[in-house]
């Protein structure tokens, strides 16, 4: 304004067209449907630039060509001043108009991440480690519940920062996979291991699994003990303990036997629960799901294998339960028991939301939804 006054309308001009064009990109998930306004972005901010920088530039190379051919051009002059800084600021408004289009995605999974490990998980964890810490003065209950929450708390811990990467990276331009799919609404553990840490177990398959697999001539025997080995190894990745082995180990067998009494249990399930209420039995697999993969997860947050044992014999040990009348933090409980429960509700629109609109689906996340990638899965 100092320079020219006039010249502030420019700056002006250029903010109220950008942050129309964003308003009316915010309004649209589809990017087809928001790339008109970020064309009239791009449009009017180049054309304010050259307009007033190159103009002039053009125009007199221009009139230099016809005139060496001889050929009239009457061409137009304008003599306007330089504006101070149009460079900057119209690359700069322009710029948020290109991050709207593109970056609002990641930023909000970065959010959610956020949330997730800060107010769920961290708060979880002050639950769990007064139990592990004083695990003797505890009785079978509250050690359940711990057990429980410790599975939801890695779940999320693990799945936030996974969530925070993709997100810091997508706002830079760079989709990387999706590490976790709603394991906890898993109806058996063959499934849980296919939405479950898709990087590491993907990793094992590719590179591990199928080389020392021949689906042709393998037997029960050999499959049984392929997947024994794979989830040996996936307990050693974990930690350099026998903690971690065992945990890994139980996994797999119960993987392998999972996998040999499928049909089974579907019949066992048909016959036990009709058909008009078969949502019943994904619930029942998957609450079952959850608790034994919990309980095989007291190995996973043990100090060591006699802790591990002790806290197990309280959970079976239903004479213990009266200990946690006086001990018991029922505030606790209920904040976790409420949270938990909002989580699985909203994991369950989302995955019903995904269900619903194809594969790669778009997740639902608050008012917003944003795109995944398809991922390969384990044992499918």
């Amino acid at each position: 304004m100092s320079w020219k006054l006039e010249y502030i309308f420019l700056i002006l001009f250029s903010t109220i067209v950008d942050y129309y064009c964003a308003l009316e990109m915010g309004k649209y998930e589809d990017k087809n449907k928001r790339k008109p306004f970020l064309i009239l972005s791009f449009v009017v901010n180049l054309g304010l630039l050259f307009f007033f920088k190159y103009f002039g530039f053009f125009n007199s190379s221009l009139q230099a060509v016809f005139n060496q051919f001889n050929i009239f051009y009457n061409s137009p002059s304008f003599n306007v001043l330089l504006p101070v800084g149009i460079s900057f600021y119209t690359f700069q408004t322009l710029s948020y108009s290109f991050d709207i289009q593109r970056i609002k995605e990641g930023l909000i999974l970065m959010g959610w991440g956020f949330f997730r490990k800060i107010v769920i998980a961290d708060n979880l964890a002050i639950y769990i480690n007064d139990i592990y810490a004083h695990h003797n003065s505890y009785g079978g209950f509250s050690l359940l519940i711990a057990l429980i929450f410790f599975a939801f708390q890695v779940y999320l811990d693990f799945s936030a920062y996974s969530e925070i990467a993709i997100g810091s990276a997508k706002v830079m331009g760079v989709n990387l996979m999706t590490n976790f799919k709603r394991p906890m609404l898993a109806g058996s553990i063959t499934e849980l291991w296919q939405r479950w840490h898709i990087s590491l177990i993907t990793w094992f398959r590719d590179y591990v699994l199928i080389p020392m697999s021949d689906n042709r001539k393998d037997g029960l025997l050999r499959k049984s003990f392929n997947m024994l080995f794979i989830f040996f190894l996936s307990g050693l990745w974990h930690g350099a303990a026998w903690t971690f082995v065992l945990w890994g180990t139980l996994n797999g067998l119960w993987l392998v036997i999972d996998n040999q009494t499928h049909k089974t249990r579907k019949k066992l399930y048909e016959l036990i629960i009709p058909e008009k209420i078969s949502w019943l039995r994904r619930v029942i697999k998957s609450v079952i799901t959850i608790t034994v993969f919990s309980v095989i997860g007291v190995l996973f947050r043990a100090e060591n294998l006699q802790q591990a044992w002790e806290i197990f014999l309280k959970v079976i040990n239903l004479t213990s339960y009266h200990m946690d009348i006086a001990n018991h933090n029922v505030n606790a409980v209920i904040f976790g028991v409420i949270i938990l429960s909002a989580l699985m509700v909203f994991e369950f629109f989302e995955e019903k939301h995904s269900f619903q609109n194809g594969c790669p689906r778009r997740i639902a996340l608050s008012r917003w939804y944003m795109s995944i990638d398809k991922v390969d899965t384990f044992l499918c």
